[in-house]
């Protein structure tokens, strides 16, 4: 009984402390995601690159994040240039600038008068 006791709170200990390492080597990034006039871009897309962690901003342009520690963030919209940043501490500011290079990316769906559907 005492043995298993004993390698039961090994077990434990180990798992503790291995949550406690991963939970370290992450950081929470907040900030505000805005366009060349300062008003907020709602919806826009913030990614920590090389993973599929990404959430979306507010209404206000506003995100909140949890990334590794030494991550770099992808900070997209459409009709906007992509922006990659290092997710430094404090809460960033991230000003995007407006482009066309992406908005070939976006295809137009007709319909046909007996039911097809193709893109333009």
């Amino acid at each position: 009984m005492r043995k298993r006791t004993g390698i039961l709170f090994l077990f434990l200990g180990l798992l503790c402390g291995f949550g406690t390492a991963q939970a370290q080597g992450r950081k929470t990034v907040t900030g505000v995601v805005r366009d060349a006039s300062g008003a907020g871009l709602s919806g826009a897309s913030v990614a920590e690159k090389g993973t599929r962690n990404s959430v979306l901003t507010d209404e206000s342009g506003k995100f909140n994040i949890s990334v590794a520690s030494n991550a770099n963030l992808v900070v997209s919209f459409v009709g906007f240039v992509s922006k990659t940043i290092p997710a430094s501490g404090g809460e960033l500011n991230i000003l995007l600038e407006t482009g066309t290079n992406n908005l070939r990316d976006i295809s137009r769906f007709t319909a046909t008068d007996d039911g097809r559907t193709g893109s333009r």
